[in-house]
């Protein structure tokens, strides 16, 4: 994730996140570990984020059925931030090939 893309959900997330620690992040990952630990981390409010910054690449990713967990057919939070997480790295490793 650029640092634009990151400035920008940033900017989508501020009714959400305390600004004080919405300064301090500097990543994507501390960015949806701090949606988690507020509480509003959910597919559907990721969904809407990545669309936001258009990054319709990462929404395919997020709805791969072999991301989500298979049987209870839901996400934890804390699983869906893992998934984020890796989403976030995998693209990064794919932009340095």
């Amino acid at each position: 994730m650029s640092e634009t893309e990151l400035k920008q959900l940033k900017f989508l997330v501020k009714p959400k996140v305390n600004a004080f620690r919405l300064a301090k992040i500097r990543e994507g990952s501390e960015l949806f570990e701090e949606l988690d630990t507020s509480g509003v981390l959910s597919r559907t409010y990721v969904r809407e984020l990545l669309r936001g910054i258009q990054r319709f690449d990462l929404v395919e990713k997020l709805d791969d059925p072999l991301l989500n967990n298979a049987e209870s057919g839901k996400r934890s939070y804390l699983n869906l931030g893992q998934t984020c997480v890796a989403i976030s790295i995998s693209d990064h490793v794919r932009q340095l090939n």
